[in-house]
């Protein structure tokens, strides 16, 4: 199936919208609300990926 598939190669970080346009690339048209409702039943949900981490000073001092 194109949709897993999809979303598969994307890692699991496609949400409707680009997961729509990477299915779109294959030929197969459909709007975004129906890719939604088409990601429910097979229990795909994206998830967000870090690029990074952030760091800070925990006791948030001045510099002097």
């Amino acid at each position: 199936m194109h949709l897993k598939a999809a979303f598969a190669a994307s890692g699991g970080a496609y949400a409707s919208r680009r997961l729509r346009a990477a299915v779109a690339l294959r030929g197969v048209v459909t709007g975004r609300y129906r890719m939604r409702s088409l990601m429910r039943p097979h229990g795909l949900r994206s998830a967000w990926k870090r690029k990074f981490v952030h760091t800070t000073d925990s006791r948030h001092a001045l510099p002097i």
